[in-house]
């Protein structure tokens, strides 16, 4: 059953949280049928004017996450967008009646504390294979974040790998490619098929693949070939393979050899791409005013004149 237009005001807000915080219209909808599990029939339903009837909702639901301050007008360039209002408020504390409340009397939400890092089951951290760990301290904790397992818990993991490969999909999206998400594989296959257009002329099939590995499990050469394998198969010009962590020397060389067909992410160079896209990272500002002494001025006396 579609439901009336309220009730997508909140899985319209939750799928673009789903999706890393923005994404093209068209994965909206698909998160949002996966979230309700819509059927044929309901898809299949339209308005008087032969419209989508569930598009028309998320449309609808768009428009009013806009007004009420929850999502940026991105429309121009075809993303959806959260503002930093939709990111951090508590969506436990929304309901369809309170957004439209604050839309109709043009009030303004509280924003709620984020969820902590510590709501995650585990929590570690590997030292480096180079020796001493010479990363800031930003850098270890965002890659401690992107590489959290529960060895009891298989259906977290998951999750949260099929959570990486949606980040991914939207730091590329960033990037000015034009990706569509793809059912998560877990057998070498694609995770994200899509376009880039290099100035509106020229315009190339690209496709990624996201590996969440723990710091010390390199990437290798089999997993290169698997990539370009499932490529070829789909008839693809040119990959992007992005892991948290690095590439063996036998990895690199494979994907050199390709022509530049295989870009090759890892979890250093992954890691500055979300801070300077500003994906989940955010930087601040800090003028630190700095007092340098000139002491021979206080002590220089010899040849010193004074006139009054």
């Amino acid at each position: 059953m579609i439901g009336s237009a309220e009730s997508y005001y909140l899985p319209t807000l939750l799928a673009l949280r789903n999706l890393g915080g923005q994404a093209t219209p068209k994965e909206v909808y698909s998160e949002i049928v996966n979230d309700l599990n819509l059927v044929d029939e309901d898809i299949a339903e339209t308005t008087s004017g032969g419209e989508s009837l569930y598009k028309n909702r998320v449309r609808f639901a768009r428009l009013i996450l806009l007004k009420a301050g929850l999502l940026n007008d991105e429309s121009l360039r075809g993303i959806w967008q959260l503002s930093d209002l939709g990111v951090s408020i508590d969506i436990a504390s929304l309901n369809a009646r309170k957004i439209k409340q604050v839309v109709y009397e043009n009030g303004k939400f509280q924003v709620g504390p984020k969820n902590p890092v510590q709501k995650f089951k585990v929590l570690y951290q590997e030292e480096s294979s180079e020796g001493e760990d010479t990363r800031e301290e930003w850098e270890r904790h965002l890659l401690q974040i992107l590489t959290i397992r529960d060895e009891n818990d298989q259906q977290y993991n998951r999750s949260l790998d099929d959570r990486f490969e949606k980040i991914v999909a939207s730091l590329l999206r960033k990037m000015e490619v034009d990706i569509d998400q793809t059912i998560a594989s877990r057998d070498g296959g694609l995770d994200g098929i899509g376009t880039y257009s290099i100035g509106g002329i020229l315009t190339e099939k690209v496709a990624f693949q996201a590996k969440r590995y723990g710091l010390k499990n390199k990437v290798g050469r089999p997993d290169i070939q698997s990539f370009v394998g499932a490529l070829t198969s789909e008839n693809i010009t040119r990959g992007i393979f992005v892991t948290t962590s690095t590439f063996s020397a036998e990895a690199i060389e494979d994907a050199r050899k390709r022509n530049n067909t295989v870009q090759l992410i890892d979890g250093e160079m992954l890691i500055q791409l979300l801070r300077r896209y500003k994906l989940g990272v955010t930087t601040q500002e800090v003028i630190v005013e700095k007092i340098n002494i000139d002491d021979e001025f206080f002590t220089q006396t010899h040849h010193a004149k004074y006139h009054t």
